[in-house]
């Protein structure tokens, strides 16, 4: 409409009287968003905050989500898991008084999303904080901490790749990833550590280990004899906070705890191992899986003529050779199985054949464990 005028100068260039609502209803856009250009001044005088969650998986210690607070201009990353969204209040308060007692300084602005659980309107007006909401479905006015969490998930995700952890050490791959992130250079902060920004002095990197890795922690208190282990084999799973030591999870009493008294073996992961799979030397087994392969009859083991008691002496016979075909990652636990016997009749009630089926116990899978597991053996 607007080029016009430039074929007829009798038709009016006023854009006002080509308006319609038809233009907007069909063609509406969201409008782009400008770089932020605020700035502060010095550190928590604005902090970014928001929820993440919640997991499907139960964490080992039971949570769901985690709250992430961003300082505005050290870049500094807290988290702090949470069973529920209710614990958010607990933990903005701890947090204020925190920064209060450590650090000298009153935090000034808080800015988050709509969500529900930030209504604190009570205690921001009773320590003076400004508390700044985003738009509703705008997360990219809360753009600090929303990337801070695409940034935390990317490496949380790639620690558990690479040492093949079950899903319920999610929370120790996050909280982990949030210390690297705090000890290493960034370009925004002129190739400074968050942690150098906030602390002034450069971070202590003596305690970085491969997370997921093997490691031997001294047997505390002393073994009960001389001929005791010395030591028990753990994983590493992260730096305490406050402790000068390493968090470890021990594989027997799958028990998280802390020690200084470890040897890392850092190129070995646990949970990583090769599947290598047997050699079965039975030549029944072998016959019936060719001729499945082949789509044959496997002849004298579904013939009508066999009795129901030869078949149960066939799956007596077959129960030790899948204990041979029966191959499982060290981190992965035994599924049981049982056999199911069928009497097939006819239309006019003869019978038809006897059937024999081994089946896994499916149902005793968890949630976190081993529930998408599907590595089971099944014999008809």
């Amino acid at each position: 409409m607007k080029y016009f005028h430039l074929l007829n100068s009798s038709i009016p260039s006023n854009h006002s009287l080509f308006e319609c609502d038809i233009c907007h209803l069909a063609k509406h856009k969201r409008l782009p968003f400008p770089v932020s250009s605020s700035l502060t001044e010095s550190v928590f005088d604005l902090v970014h905050i928001d929820v993440w969650g919640p997991f499907p998986v139960k964490s080992l210690y039971g949570h769901f989500y985690f709250l992430t607070i961003v300082d505005d201009i050290s870049r500094f990353v807290w988290i702090y898991h949470m069973i529920q969204k209710s614990e958010v209040r607990g933990v903005i308060v701890s947090f204020c008084q925190m920064v209060q007692t450590q650090f000298s300084k009153s935090v000034k602005c808080i800015r988050t999303d709509n969500a529900k659980e930030f209504d604190m309107v009570d205690f921001f007006k009773e320590k003076g904080i400004i508390h700044q909401n985003s738009c509703i479905h705008t997360p990219q006015q809360n753009s600090v901490v929303e990337r801070k969490h695409q940034h935390l998930l990317v490496v949380a995700r790639a620690l558990k790749i690479q040492a093949n952890l079950p899903l319920y050490f999610w929370t120790d791959c996050v909280l982990h990833v949030a210390y690297l992130i705090n000890i290493t250079p960034t370009p925004i902060l002129s190739h400074k550590t968050p942690y150098e920004i906030l602390f002034n002095k450069v971070p202590n990197l003596s305690s970085l280990k491969a997370f997921g890795c093997l490691a031997y922690a001294s047997v505390l208190p002393k073994p009960q004899t001389k001929l005791h282990p010395r030591a028990d084999k753990c994983m590493f799973i992260g730096c305490p906070k406050c402790m000068k030591g390493f968090r470890l999870f021990n594989l027997d009493t799958r028990k998280v705890f802390v020690s200084r008294d470890v040897v890392f073996t850092e190129q070995n992961f646990l949970f990583k191992k090769e599947v290598v799979l047997p050699n079965c030397n039975n030549e029944g087994i072998n016959e019936v899986l060719k001729a499945r392969k082949q789509k044959q009859v496997v002849p004298d083991i579904f013939s009508n003529d066999i009795s129901m008691q030869n078949i149960r002496d066939i799956s007596d016979k077959t129960e030790t050779v899948n204990k041979d075909f029966l191959f499982l990652l060290e981190e992965k636990q035994t599924i049981g199985c049982k056999w199911i016997y069928r009497t097939k009749l006819k239309s006019d009630g003869s019978l038809e054949r006897y059937k024999a089926r081994l089946v896994a116990k499916g149902y005793t899978q968890q949630p976190g464990v081993d529930y998408l597991d599907t590595l089971v053996l099944l014999l008809k």
